[in-house]
């Protein structure tokens, strides 16, 4: 979160609240996000790094497999 201070304009509240409402899997308006109690726009950003967490392991998994059998 510190980089986000440091390098934008956005407040650590306001990434948090732009992140679900620009996400494909959220369908959240900034209005429902930042009317929304803090614990819920915690856990939609918990869901979003669980979500992206996963992708990134999956597609490692796959690239891993790809390039062993490029060595076969």
């Amino acid at each position: 979160m510190q980089y986000v201070e440091d390098n934008t304009s956005l407040s650590t509240l306001e990434f948090l609240a732009f992140r679900p409402v620009c996400s494909k899997e959220c369908s959240a308006t900034l209005s429902d996000v930042m009317n929304s109690p803090i614990d819920v726009v915690l856990k939609l950003n918990e869901y979003l790094d669980i979500k992206d967490f996963i992708e990134e392991v999956i597609q490692k998994e796959q690239e891993s497999k790809s390039g062993d059998k490029g060595r076969r």
